[in-house]
């Protein structure tokens, strides 16, 4: 073959620039990305400011209600304690005793001891209750057995904490060590509080009820309720103190003291230096009692200006609208602070209306009959 034959056979070769253009229109050109405007980042940003506003009730509310449920069952797992109390020893523990002692505070608990002491070994606190029932030396100072008077915040159990004897909810409680939530319920009583000569609600001072005492029925009688710690002047967990003994006679003047819309005590009206449940160990009326007078969140009013007083004290919590409170049979219920409390215009039960062994019917209402142990009420009321 001729060499002009070979060259007409031969592929055309391209030139460089060709080339270069051919591979080049091969290849696919990718989109540029386009960065967010400024109005498509205020739209976002509004869109998660309206998502977080319609979740974040939601989420409060499911807190609240888990907390409301935890306070719960620390009532009734008082409230058991007290019947397995009962039924070890034939009787309820009191709402405030003690071993007493007439050498002063240090020198023993003088006769004001809270019943929830008592209970400690019911609360699965059997080490707890061995610290304060043995004699102890805490920073060099002696102490004798079940403690001195329970104000005395050296002795270390008295400051200690119980996750049983707080309510969650209570955040003002919770930022204090050594304080409750829960406090015994005495009835309708109002007079002679720390000296009664006769039961009129399950739990008394220096008394002892039997459950066959509880005449009106273990599920119709209040046990053990909420009350709450003071937040600055606030109407709940606070105390009016320096009330004249004739507010006794009649329970709404107590509910002059306050504003009723803000929720506060008046500015003249003067409040104990600490506030409801201020010292767990403690059984008096204001550290660890509540009568049902006055409803749940009502004001508290004591007269003269001791912590051991006659006077109201209300049941209360930072729930909405009302509290918790176990009946003597253990079962827990809530209570609204609307409940009927009949004739608050009516005077306090008299010391010989209190000891009548027949019975009185409370003149305060559901409220009232839900608290006595004998009123003799009809069920359909309560």
């Amino acid at each position: 073959m001729s060499n002009a034959s070979i060259a007409l056979v031969q592929p055309p070769r391209d030139k460089q620039g060709d080339g270069e253009m051919l591979i080049a229109s091969t290849k696919r050109s990718l989109p540029s990305r386009a960065a967010l405007t400024l109005i498509e980042v205020l739209t976002l940003l509004v869109v998660l400011v309206l998502l977080a506003a319609l979740f974040m009730p939601s989420v409060r509310t499911a807190r609240e209600a888990a907390r409301r449920m935890q306070c719960s069952n620390n009532l009734k797992q008082l409230s058991l304690a007290a019947l397995n109390y009962e039924s070890a020893y034939k009787i309820f523990p009191s709402a405030m005793a003690g071993t007493g002692n007439d050498n002063g505070p240090r020198a023993g608990n003088v006769n004001r001891l809270s019943g929830m002491v008592a209970m400690l070994p019911f609360l699965e606190s059997n080490g707890f209750w061995s610290e304060i029932s043995e004699p102890s030396v805490i920073n060099g100072q002696d102490y004798p057995a079940m403690g001195p008077a329970p104000w005395i915040r050296e002795y270390t159990p008295w400051q200690a904490d119980s996750s049983f004897l707080k309510c969650s909810s209570d955040a003002n409680g919770n930022e204090r060590t050594g304080t409750k939530n829960y406090g015994f319920v005495i009835g309708d009583q109002a007079r002679q509080i720390h000296q009664p000569e006769a039961l009129r609600g399950a739990f008394a001072c220096r008394l002892y009820a039997r459950l066959d005492d509880v005449e009106d029925g273990a599920s119709n009688t209040l046990g053990i309720s909420e009350f709450a710690s003071p937040n600055q002047r606030s109407v709940i967990g606070n105390v009016a103190i320096g009330q004249p003994s004739t507010i006794l006679d009649q329970p709404a003047k107590c509910l002059d003291l306050i504003e009723r819309r803000a929720k506060k005590y008046s500015k003249n009206v003067l409040l104990a230096e600490f506030g409801r449940g201020e010292f767990w160990a403690d059984g008096s009326a204001l550290n660890g009692l509540v009568n049902t007078i006055l409803p749940p969140n009502a004001p508290s009013c004591a007269i003269g200006d001791a912590n051991a007083t006659d006077g109201y004290y209300t049941a209360g919590s930072m729930h909405a609208s009302g509290a918790n409170a176990a009946m003597v049979d253990g079962s827990v219920h809530f209570f609204s602070e609307n409940i009927d409390a009949g004739m608050l215009s009516s005077p306090t039960l008299s010391v010989s209306q209190l000891s009548d062994p027949r019975g009185i019917a409370s003149p305060y209402g559901v409220w009232g009959a839900l608290g006595t142990i004998n009123g003799q009420e009809k069920s359909d009321e309560l």
